[in-house]
């Protein structure tokens, strides 16, 4: 009996290395689905204005935490640092329709706030006034976070929102800098969004992407009543509608494939091994 037992251990080691072979394989999957679940999660439908107004108030007494040493979200990264995004902490929405960029904006540049959205580089950051800075991460898979930057031309719309207005911007400058140039976050004279996130050349790159536009319009943010005949109102609206739970049916059909192709290698394996018992049974007969 004891044979047997060593003899099936090298198989069962096998069927977990592949097991675990092929959860790594699809970690990218895993890791934007789980992204984009979480960035779901505080966008603007979840907040009234009068919450959004009160975070803000809040940011601005509190300050702008900035960290230097982000990375590249991998999915370690990505699950230390869920459990540290405050809720309180989100103060808004961008969104470029172009593209199908839709996030939520959080005070502040640190790990937590770049697995949910946005964040803000400067304290004191106004919509509508001098030069309003974010940054995002882009990962594998360029459809999450800030990755659909990447896709973005002049004359592109950029729309930020507290909620109380929709503040649109059109894509004057796409260039990318090294990170460095820090001179691309002062102010300027007129009212300026910057957006940037890593260039294409992704992990461990220097440089960076980014997007600048200049205030175009400024209107009243209506949810529900939207305002007839306003175009800007209209692509945020549709934009924001088209908006859906994709993540959470991903999320369900990753876990659903990982059980059935354990079910699979289980099946497998066990098949194996009772063939192999049963020539091993079959030789002792002889």
């Amino acid at each position: 009996m004891k044979n047997k037992i060593k003899d099936c251990w090298p198989r069962v080691f096998l069927f977990l290395v592949l097991f675990v072979g092929i959860g790594l394989l699809l970690s990218p999957l895993l890791e934007s689905i789980i992204v984009e679940v979480v960035s779901k999660r505080y966008l603007l439908d979840n907040y009234t204005a009068g919450q959004i107004a009160g975070n803000t108030a809040q940011a601005r007494f509190e300050g702008t935490a900035v960290e230097e040493d982000i990375e590249i979200q991998d999915l370690t990264s990505i699950l230390q640092n869920v459990s540290d995004i405050d809720s309180d902490q989100v103060i808004g929405a961008v969104a470029i329709a172009s593209v199908g960029l839709y996030q939520p904006i959080l005070n502040g540049t640190t790990k937590a706030s770049l697995v949910a959205g946005a964040g803000t580089m400067k304290s004191d950051q106004v919509m509508g006034e001098g030069n309003y800075c974010l940054a995002g991460h882009h990962m594998r898979d360029e459809s999450v976070l800030f990755g659909p930057l990447l896709e973005v031309e002049l004359r592109d719309w950029i729309q930020l929102t507290d909620k109380s207005n929709l503040y649109t911007y059109e894509v004057t400058g796409i260039e990318i800098i090294h990170q460095n140039d820090v001179e691309v976050l002062e102010d300027t004279a007129t009212s300026t969004v910057t957006l940037i996130t890593c260039d294409r050349t992704g992990v461990g790159t220097n440089y960076r992407l980014m997007v600048r536009g200049t205030l175009i319009d400024v209107t009243q943010y209506k949810e529900n009543d939207q305002e007839e005949g306003n175009e800007y109102l209209e692509v945020f609206q549709y934009l924001t509608t088209k908006s859906n739970n994709t993540g959470i049916y991903r999320l369900l059909m990753w876990i659903i494939g990982i059980g059935i192709l354990a079910a699979l290698l289980l099946w497998a394996g066990y098949k194996i091994l009772k063939m192999n018992d049963t020539s091993n049974k079959s030789e002792e007969i002889e």
